[in-house]
């Protein structure tokens, strides 16, 4: 079993990570909000039931690397990676000298996310065009999904609806041979100059 700490102060950024982890790696993932908490549940797992602390290093309580130190201090030594905004030089060597794993770096771009997500697919086998009608399905599953989740206004699972409807989206993408960031300029390019008026929240083309 592939287990993973993620300890990020912001929900959104935490909800990302945690359904990227589940949908990608389909590791079991036990999110944080509060590094105190994290720290808690850390000093209770040992490196057979922990596989991976991803930590950011800014947060309320105490900062990423001291909470490396506090696990290595315990005997918790896995693999840690630092989510930062600013990976300074001082930050940089002092996570060198705890052999933190690497950087996360805050905000998440877009183009490293999408090519995360062709090369864990390419890894999965799933980059074939005869897999592209089973894929498509899947977006459908995950696009209802989400209006249950908009249903029920549950926010976090609208979250984990729409970010796993753009994966199924950019794996389909590449399935077919397209490129993501390609049909989306062609769509922006097709309607940015449309005329037309908002109708019930719905906007209706001249």
């Amino acid at each position: 079993m592939f287990s993973v700490a993620v300890v990020e102060d912001d929900p959104i950024t935490l909800d990302l990570i945690t359904d990227a982890l589940e949908t990608q790696l389909d590791a079991t993932v036990y999110p944080f909000t509060r590094s105190k908490f994290a720290r808690d549940f850390l000093l209770q797992q040992t490196t057979d039931s922990i596989s991976l602390i991803i930590s950011d290093q800014v947060m309320p309580d105490y900062d990423g690397l001291s909470l490396l130190k506090t696990c290595q201090a315990y005997g918790l030594d896995v693999p840690f990676l630092l989510i930062t905004a600013d990976p300074n030089k001082e930050l940089v060597m002092e996570a060198r000298k705890l052999q933190v794993t690497g950087f996360l770096a805050k905000p998440l771009n877009m183009d490293e996310l999408i090519q995360n997500v062709k090369e864990w697919a390419n890894e999965k086998g799933l980059l074939k065009e005869e897999n592209s009608q089973a894929q498509m399905l899947k977006v459908l599953e995950e696009v209802g999904e989400t209006a249950g989740a908009m249903l029920k206004k549950k926010d976090i699972e609208i979250i984990d609806g729409l970010g796993d409807s753009f994966v199924t989206l950019i794996i389909l993408c590449y399935q077919l041979g397209l490129e993501p960031k390609e049909c989306l300029e062609s769509a922006w390019n097709e309607i940015k100059d449309r005329k037309g008026k908002t109708v019930n929240g719905t906007f209706i083309r001249e």
